[in-house]
């Protein structure tokens, strides 16, 4: 079946675009939660821009300005092992100032430890019970969470864990916005290595400019390409909602790194909470690489 839906892209210009049905796909549930089911929204689908383009894009800036910038706190840094935030760091909290369709599971508050190897650093975000001490290493967490994926090792076997936990106001800003908070949770207090991380969510012209400047400007390289900026200009940056039959929602964002370029992405999510991230399909748009290594 198909449908024709009119919507407002990039600049408010009308735009017609044919919608495909979509398979619905169940929800993955996890354990020690109560799904509750969304609200029927009849047949077919819906396919909706978070308020605006521009509105899209405040909420990223929104977010990015929540986060510290420069270097961790000398503490994280001053031998390998993990360590547990004091008092005057950077609260993780903090991003639903920011994401206000987005909440933590009540009796859970969102939490992170700092990881240090030498070769790099980054926090490690997760959920605990708001009445439980923070948890003093991977180690004490993972003897307290059961691994999600047992073939998994390190930070991967609990890599996002807590966005089980994060449920959405269900509504098109809150789907984007956890959307954006996957690809953009942990870029702060982070410590040479871990600098390859800088996937930025770009939604409008206005916010492509600002990153393409800032780009060019990192490392001293003056400015990318024009033919990357060329084609970065021709792309359609709207990030789009879908939402479906009441079981899945997709996602639609375009990112950029300054390694890799522009990117799409395309998330299927559980409208029901636990909102599980069930499928996540990548498209390279523009590539790029700033031949940086460190």
């Amino acid at each position: 079946m198909k449908r024709r839906v009119s919507i407002s892209v990039l600049f408010g210009v009308p735009a017609t675009i044919l919608v495909l049905a979509l398979c619905a796909c169940a929800g993955a549930g996890g354990g020690g939660h109560t799904t509750t089911s969304p609200p029927a929204t009849g047949s077919g689908e819906t396919i909706v821009t978070p308020g605006t383009v521009a509105a899209a894009q405040a909420m990223v800036d929104a977010f990015t300005a929540a986060r510290p910038s420069g270097n961790p706190p000398q503490h994280f840094t001053v031998a390998r092992g993990d360590f547990v935030r004091d008092a005057g760091d950077f609260d993780v909290n903090a991003y639903f100032n920011a994401f206000t369709h987005l909440s933590v599971e009540p009796g859970y508050v969102l939490d992170y430890l700092y990881r240090f190897d030498g070769m790099g650093g980054r926090p490690f975000i997760y959920v605990r019970p708001s009445g439980q001490a923070p948890y003093a290493s991977l180690d004490a967490y993972a003897a307290a969470v059961p691994r999600k994926d047992a073939s998994a090792t390190g930070n991967r076997a609990y890599a996002q864990e807590y966005l089980d936990h994060i449920r959405v106001d269900d509504t098109a800003e809150g789907f984007f916005q956890l959307a954006t908070l996957r690809l953009m949770d942990d870029q702060f207090y982070q410590y040479w290595h871990s600098g390859y991380d800088d996937t930025t969510v770009v939604c409008d012209r206005a916010g492509l400019e600002r990153t393409m400047t800032a780009a060019g400007a990192a490392f001293n390289l003056r400015r990318l390409p024009s033919s990357v900026q060329k084609q970065a200009r021709k792309l359609d940056l709207s990030p789009a909602v879908t939402l479906g039959d009441g079981t899945t929602v997709s996602v639609r964002v375009v990112t950029f790194t300054k390694w890799g370029g522009f990117v799409g992405h395309t998330f299927t999510i559980s409208r029901a909470f636990p909102h599980a991230f069930l499928a996540h399909q990548t498209d390279t748009l523009v590539k790029y690489d700033c031949g940086v290594q460190f």
